[in-house]
């Protein structure tokens, strides 16, 4: 006599075939977040303290503020550049960083690789009270790189903070995690599936 086999098909515990729609949806939505990624993503090139510290003169004196990018590879809009190292590339000299940077005020400013050739831009922020200061949005990047490339795409290596501690003293921070990063979204029921006979 022979033995028979039962059927065995994957179903989603009491999920209803709505949710097969819904899980599809998901999906597509975390193929589009790792696309994106790919298509614009930093390794390497961090940014940190500069060679020549930066400094400020007194009053309303000229700002000199610098940051170190290391070597490493940027994708702009799927096209992977070099990055070779840079010691103090500038973010302001030759003028105050703007008439709201007193002492006591911060600063934050931006550092992007932009189109084609992923050539570094620095965007800089308003200075405000420190603690109060606001980085550069991406509508306030895009807008400055329109200036020089219409549409070009571009890719956020890291922002600097500049801190005015006194008449002529700065200190410096660098915050490289606010470039690009995978934000795929662990979805615990995609692990409850079992099978049925």
């Amino acid at each position: 006599m022979g033995t028979g086999r039962s059927a065995v098909s994957p179903t989603r515990n009491s999920v209803q075939p709505s949710g097969f729609a819904q899980a599809t949806v998901k999906v597509a939505q975390e193929l589009e977040a790792l696309r994106s990624h790919f298509q614009n993503k930093i390794d390497g090139c961090l940014i940190g303290a500069p060679t020549t510290p930066s400094s400020q003169a007194a009053g309303v004196g000229n700002t000199v503020c610098n940051v170190n990018i290391a070597a490493g590879l940027k994708t702009v809009n799927g096209v992977n550049l070099n990055q070779a190292a840079v010691a103090d590339q500038s973010v302001i000299a030759g003028a105050l960083w703007d008439a709201g940077f007193v002492i006591g005020a911060s600063a934050v400013a931006a550092i992007v690789a932009y189109g084609t050739a992923g050539t570094i831009l620095v965007v800089r922020g308003a200075a405000a009270t420190t603690g109060s200061q606001v980085a550069p949005t991406n509508a306030a990047i895009q807008t400055a790189v329109d200036l020089l490339t219409s549409g070009a795409p571009w890719v956020k290596l890291g922002e600097t903070t500049l801190n005015r501690t006194g008449n002529t003293t700065v200190t410096q921070t660098y915050d490289n995690t606010q470039r690009p990063s995978l934000a795929i979204n662990q979805d615990a029921g995609f692990g409850d599936w079992s099978a049925v006979s």
